[in-house]
C-alpha cells in the first residue's frame, strides 16, 4: 500500500499507505472471522519510533534556518500564539459537542505532521486513529485547495503588477 501511496504523491506516503494497509487488513479479517483483530504494538517500539521521529527532525535543522529569524520572530510568536489559540478554544468547543477528550481533539486540529501527532496521541493515550484521520482529512483539504488559491493569488499579482 505504502509503494501505492507514493506513486499516488500522497502526502506522508509510508504512514499513510502502511496505515491503510493495516486498516484493510483490520476491516478484512474482522468481516471474515467477525471480530477486530487486536494488534499487538511493543512500548519499546513506540519509544524507538518517537526516537527516529525527533532524530528525523533534528537532522534536517541547520543554522540557515535561523538566518533572519530576528526580523520575523515577532510575527511568528504573535501568528503561532493566535493559532495555538484558535486550535485550543475550537478544540474545547468540538469536545464539548462530540464528547471526544480535548486532548484529542487539540492533537486532531493541530496543525503539524500526521506522524508527529499520531505519535503523541500514542504516547498521551489518545484516540490516534481519530487524530490521523483527522490530520489526513486536514492534508487532503490543503492539498485541494492551495494549488487553486496560489493560482488565485498569482494571476491578482500578475493584474496588479501589469
Amino acid at each position: 500500500m505504502s509503494r501505492l501511496a507514493v506513486r499516488l504523491h500522497f502526502p506522508a506516503p509510508w504512514l499513510i499507505g502502511s496505515m491503510l494497509g493495516v486498516a484493510a487488513l483490520q476491516i478484512g479479517a474482522g468481516a471474515l472471522i467477525g471480530h477486530d483483530l487486536i494488534p499487538y504494538w511493543p512500548a519499546q517500539a513506540n519509544i524507538a519510533s518517537q526516537v527516529f521521529l525527533g532524530a528525523t527532525i533534528g537532522s534536517k535543522m541547520n543554522k540557515q534556518m535561523f538566518v533572519g529569524l530576528k526580523n520575523t520572530l515577532i510575527v511568528a510568536v504573535v501568528s503561532s500564539a493566535g493559532l495555538i489559540a484558535a486550535t485550543v478554544l475550537s478544540s474545547i468547543a468540538i469536545a464539548e459537542v462530540t464528547g471526544i477528550s480535548v486532548i484529542t481533539a487539540i492533537l486532531a486540529f493541530s496543525p503539524g505532521g500526521i506522524a508527529e501527532m499520531a505519535t503523541t496521541a500514542v504516547t498521551l493515550h489518545e484516540d490516534s486513529t481519530f487524530v490521523v484521520a483527522v490530520q489526513v482529512v486536514r492534508i487532503i483539504l490543503v492539498i485541494a485547495m492551495l494549488p487553486p488559491f496560489f493560482r488565485f493569488l498569482h494571476h491578482v499579482w500578475a493584474k496588479k503588477t501589469s
